[in-house]
């Protein structure tokens, strides 16, 4: 009986159901005894045996309805033991379900994160990219301007010394 306690109140009732179901069977083999009185009547008289008879018969109709009544005691255990154990494949179903739930709403976080972090990134290289791309380019425009204004001081520099050149032979 206290292991029935220990587990709580939902062990309780069957626990009750069972000690009521070994009391009614003790109670059965208790009345299947003959009483000393049933010993002592003389076996001579024929309305001792016709009342013994009565008594018999009324006796074995009483244990036959005290065995159906066990028997129906007994189905009831069983459903409401059948009955616990469903509700607890219940809660128990329901418990996984949730923390299954739990687990893919985690993981669905953590996807969202990564996708993000990993858009972050991209976004990075992008970037870098694009300044090295206008680097590239501004590097590009410098040197065709450096190389456009080093031809236009060597045309610029042979125009002076045509020009000099010119200068003296007119001069000279």
């Amino acid at each position: 009986m206290p292991a029935a306690r220990a587990r709580g109140p939902q062990r309780a009732a069957p626990a009750c159901l069972a000690a009521l179901a070994l009391a009614l069977i003790f109670a059965l083999a208790g009345c299947g005894s003959s009483s000393p009185a049933a010993s002592t009547v003389s076996a001579g008289g024929s309305a001792a045996a016709g009342s013994e008879a009565g008594e018999h018969a009324e006796e074995a109709e009483q244990q036959h309805q005290e065995a159906a009544e066990l028997d129906k005691d007994r189905e009831l255990l069983s459903d409401i033991e059948a009955k616990q154990k469903e509700e607890t494949a219940e809660k128990s179903a329901k418990k996984r379900e949730r923390a299954a739930e739990a687990r893919i709403k985690k993981q669905e976080q953590a996807t969202k994160k990564q996708e993000e972090a990993a858009k972050k990134e991209v976004k990075k290289i992008e970037e870098r990219g694009a300044a090295r791309a206008r680097k590239q380019e501004a590097q590009a425009r410098e040197k065709k301007e450096a190389k456009a204004k080093a031809k236009k001081r060597q045309t610029q520099g042979r125009s002076k010394e045509k020009a000099r050149a010119k200068a003296e032979a007119h001069g000279a």
